[in-house]
């Protein structure tokens, strides 16, 4: 038996999760929910599959390669647009001859497909639609007493909704117009086949599937998953206690509380007095001390920070998702949630000493601020200020402010190397150091991140670019900030300082680092 899998949505409802990601890469109890639905469609004889991708195709390609490993054979069918459900089964299948299973990518739904295609066969039915009772104003048919389709008189108000599982003769998607036109199963394809006269059948699932479609539905196919109601599914771990399961080389606080059911990923770790309860810690997360995790899921590579308490939610290292009401909360604060695999931040030194010296200058500077802000403002028509967002010393996003060059007074400061003075108020607030690397923006951070690039030092008003004889352009000032990185030390910051000052008096200057030299 084939099979057709619809995994190439946008997933809008469970954005930012899928901003980056086909849906059918979320996780359930930490694997691909294709990987699970993949594994069902094998247990129920089907020897090949054709994926219908759209949005982030290559991920799904690169995880699923050619299904070797799942035990049957994939194929991957690329859509420029969106075809629909029928659309895109219409695209791969029309010229087959055997009747397939037609799925969309997210479901989880623990039906007998090989007697749902035996009731095919038997009936000689066009379309056979999985189904399941809804009591809310969302089903999209009806069924008479012996499991014909009906569409509802009035739209979403039918007593049945799709289960996300239909078996499909070939000879019914000739009934779609054209091949390049988008086409619902439901909306288009189902009525031409009752107009047609052609049997649809639908056939009532009562186990507890999903499909994913929300994030309310994430977390509930998650927690059917870890309480053992979705039949088939493998649960990865050992169970260590009863409904308590732990993955490879995690680490749990001996004084941590786990209440079942709970899973524990790869190389996950548990701090003292943490509480899991009804939980999933994704692979290579870390859930700091006294932090309280209930019906939840976190997911791969979040640290999440000391003494939070979340419920109901699903936690990225970018931010909280909350299933009632759904509700995104985007948290950029690293003492909250971050990537684990966000080097740690060398601690700013010397910050109090620091501190001391800005204020002393601010302070010794208070006399000419008053004239030259009052010169500027003139000058620049009360914008005197050029101000720019920055990744600053503690790793979030900070404003850095400089004096705006539109005139005469703004080119003389800084000619006299005074443009960026007001620099010194965030180094007194602890944005920036006196002595470090350039400062770049989030894009900047996160493209060198992306690129594999070690994290650097943080930023300062100081930097090795200051000094060459020509401005260095970005590839210089970043080789630079590499060797300032690699070379660090608080003598050669003392050395920088030193040398930033006599530079400003027009004295060549040569920093040694290491067993290397900058000449300034």
């Amino acid at each position: 038996m084939k099979a057709v899998i619809l995994a190439g949505g946008a997933g809008t409802r469970l954005w930012p999760l899928t901003r980056d990601r086909p849906a059918a890469l979320l996780t359930v109890v930490n694997r691909p929910v294709i990987e699970h639905l993949l594994e069902m469609l094998v247990r129920h004889g089907v020897e090949s599959a054709t994926l219908a991708l759209h949005h982030y195709p290559y991920p799904l390609e690169a995880c699923l390669g050619d299904g070797t490993r799942l035990g049957l054979r994939l194929d991957y069918v690329l859509e420029r647009t969106p075809l629909g459900t029928a659309g895109s089964a219409r695209r791969i299948a029309a010229s087959w001859t055997e009747p397939f299973v037609l799925a969309a990518g997210t479901a989880l739904v623990p039906a007998d497909l090989a007697k749902a295609s035996a009731f095919h066969r038997a009936h000689d039915a066009a379309l056979t639609l999985l189904v399941k009772p809804t009591t809310a104003a969302d089903g999209v048919l009806d069924l008479t007493d012996d499991n014909r389709v009906l569409l509802p008189s009035l739209p979403r108000m039918g007593s049945f909704g799709l289960a996300g599982l239909a078996v499909v003769s070939p000879s019914a998607l000739r009934h779609l117009p054209r091949l390049d036109r988008p086409a619902d199963l439901v909306a288009d394809l189902v009525p031409r086949l009752l107009e047609a006269r052609l049997p649809v059948y639908g056939q009532v699932t009562s186990g507890p599937g999903v499909v994913i479609r929300t994030l309310a539905e994430l977390l509930q196919a998650n927690q059917r998953a870890l309480a053992g109601e979705l039949p088939g599914l493998v649960v990865p771990g050992v169970e260590i206690e009863p409904g308590i399961r732990v993955c490879r080389g995690a680490s749990i606080h001996p004084r941590a509380r786990l209440s079942a059911p709970v899973l524990v990923g790869t190389n996950a770790v548990v701090g003292r007095g943490a509480l899991l309860a009804s939980a999933v810690i994704g692979d290579e997360a870390i859930v700091d001390e006294a932090s309280t995790i209930r019906q939840s899921v976190v997911t791969a590579r979040t640290h999440v920070g000391g003494g939070l308490r979340l419920e109901d939610a699903v936690v990225t290292p970018g931010g909280v998702g909350l299933a009632q009401p759904t509700t995104w909360i985007d948290v950029r604060d690293p003492c909250l949630l971050v990537d684990t695999r966000t080097p740690a931040l060398v601690a700013p030194r010397n910050l109090l000493l620091g501190n001391l010296l800005a204020a002393l200058v601010l302070v010794a500077a208070a006399p000419m601020w008053g004239l030259i802000l009052l010169a500027l403002i003139l000058e620049t028509h009360g914008r005197p200020f050029h101000r720019r967002e920055v990744v600053g010393a503690r790793g979030w996003p900070v404003r850095l402010c400089s004096f705006a060059v539109r005139g005469p007074c703004g080119r003389m400061l800084s000619r006299w190397g005074c443009k960026r003075l007001p620099y010194l108020w965030s180094i007194l607030r602890g944005d920036l150091q006196w002595v470090g690397t350039t400062p770049r923006s989030s894009a900047e951070v996160d493209a060198l991140r992306a690129r594999g690039e070690p994290d650097l030092a943080p930023p300062g008003l100081v930097t090795l670019g200051h000094f060459t004889p020509s401005r260095p352009q970005r590839d210089g000032r970043l080789a630079l900030d590499r060797l300032y990185t690699e070379m660090r030390t608080r003598a050669l910051d003392l050395r920088l300082l030193a040398a930033a000052v006599r530079s400003r008096a027009g004295v060549a200057v040569r920093v040694k680092t290491g067993s290397r030299a900058v000449v300034l």
